[in-house]
């Protein structure tokens, strides 16, 4: 079987490019790319927990529009075009957020998007990864 060297989303209608992901688990977790977070994969302690995501004692520092802060790192796997591999991500406490299930649960970092290419095309609707 070969792995596929390509993946590709959706637009919706607010324009933000969506993905679903899939893990090992049978999770699925709507997700979308922003090209302005360098990590792999930012998502909330609960669903990291369901995903049977491993803590570490690694803190990353972060800045937001409040202030700076640190993001503890886990660890674990993701299926990204056609292949299981093994990842940081940025796990942040969520028992105080509240957020519709229809709305993104993960953002896409640019590490888990590198070295290849993304194309957005949203007039057509679709975006696309593809190996170079």
């Amino acid at each position: 079987m070969t792995t596929p060297s390509f993946i590709r989303g959706r637009i919706d209608t607010k324009k933000r490019p969506l993905a679903m992901l899939e893990w090992r688990n049978g999770v699925r977790a709507l997700a979308i790319i922003d090209t302005a977070f360098d990590g792999y994969l930012f998502l909330g302690d609960t669903l990291a927990g369901e995903l049977n995501f491993e803590p570490t004692t690694i803190f990353r520092p972060v800045s937001y529009a409040s202030g700076n802060g640190e993001i503890e790192l886990s660890h674990g796997e993701v299926f990204w075009k056609g292949q299981w591999i093994r990842i940081s991500a940025h796990v942040v406490d969520d028992s105080e957020r509240t957020h519709a299930t229809t709305e993104p649960a993960v953002l896409i970092g640019t590490r888990l998007l590198f070295p290849d290419v993304l194309t957005v095309d949203f007039l057509e609707e679709w975006w696309k990864v593809e190996s170079k």
